[in-house]
């Protein structure tokens, strides 16, 4: 009976370690791009570099309409590489470029930087 409890009290201790989502390392971060508004539609979650231009892949570059930075400050550009001639900063979710003060960053982002 003694082996028993003590099977049970080790399986309990590593049951959260089997199940539980990988993390990502601090060095990185994920976001979530949407091609139709509140976050419908397509969506691609890349996980990116912190402080890194990343480029969106070329399936939704000028086509996100909505996105989530997850408590990240993301710099978007309307140009690949980050080009800075006209950039927009966010932070948090944000449900229809469309309806923003930028409305001419809805299907037009092609790249971002995210702190």
């Amino acid at each position: 009976m003694m082996f028993i409890n003590a099977f049970a009290a080790a399986i309990t201790l590593i049951s959260p370690a089997v199940f539980a989502a990988p993390q990502i390392p601090q060095d990185l971060l994920k976001i979530k791009l949407c091609q139709d508004p509140d976050l419908g539609g397509l969506c691609l979650e890349p996980v990116a570099r912190v402080a890194t231009c990343e480029n969106i892949d070329p399936t939704y570059d000028d086509k996100v309409t909505s996105f989530d930075t997850r408590g990240r400050i993301c710099t978007f550009y309307l140009e690949a590489d980050c080009y800075a001639a006209t950039e927009y900063s966010y932070d948090g979710t944000m449900n229809d470029l469309l309806k923003s003060e930028r409305p001419g960053f809805n299907d037009a982002i092609s790249s971002y930087n995210c702190l």
